[in-house]
């Protein structure tokens, strides 16, 4: 019986430990910084001959334009910053993709490797036996297949 009461008696306290009102019953607003306002208004856009990018200061976001009639020749886009930045990249470069089929970012990671930096890919393990896949595991770069069922179609890296 002792039990009960002790479990009750555990839930009432972390609750009102959790309860985000004051003694009054009026709720707290959080305070933000006003220099939070001034940062996320500071972004600029990055032109790019297809695609579209964004510098927010501490990053960079880039998207494609797959209907551009110049994406189908697979450099000039977000191709170019992204290569960039795999050539400055001092520790580790980290990838998560479906597919890789652009000779320049894989040129980028081999380079990378090349100079001691540690590259590691996840990629959708249907797409590891594609040729560029294959380049890069003969440079000596593991990749790691998502080992799952359904597609893995993240695309970032880090």
């Amino acid at each position: 019986m002792k039990r009960p009461i002790i479990a009750f008696l555990i839930l009432v306290i972390l609750t009102l430990a959790c309860n985000s009102s004051t003694a009054t019953g009026t709720p707290q607003t959080p305070s933000t910084p006003d220099s939070t306002a001034e940062e996320s208004s500071s972004l600029k856009e990055i032109p790019l001959p297809v695609g579209y990018g964004v510098d927010g200061g501490w990053f960079e976001l880039y998207f494609t334009d797959p209907k551009n009639p110049l994406s189908s020749q697979k450099t000039g886009g977000i191709d170019q910053p992204l290569a960039a930045a795999i050539d400055s990249a001092k520790l580790s470069v980290d990838i998560a993709i479906y597919s890789l089929s652009l000779n320049s970012i894989r040129n980028a990671l081999i380079r990378a490797y090349d100079r001691g930096v540690r590259v590691r890919m996840v990629m959708e393990s249907d797409n590891m036996d594609r040729t560029d896949p294959q380049v890069l595991k003969d440079a000596g770069i593991s990749i790691l297949g998502d080992r799952r069922e359904g597609l893995m179609h993240n695309k970032f890296v880090v």
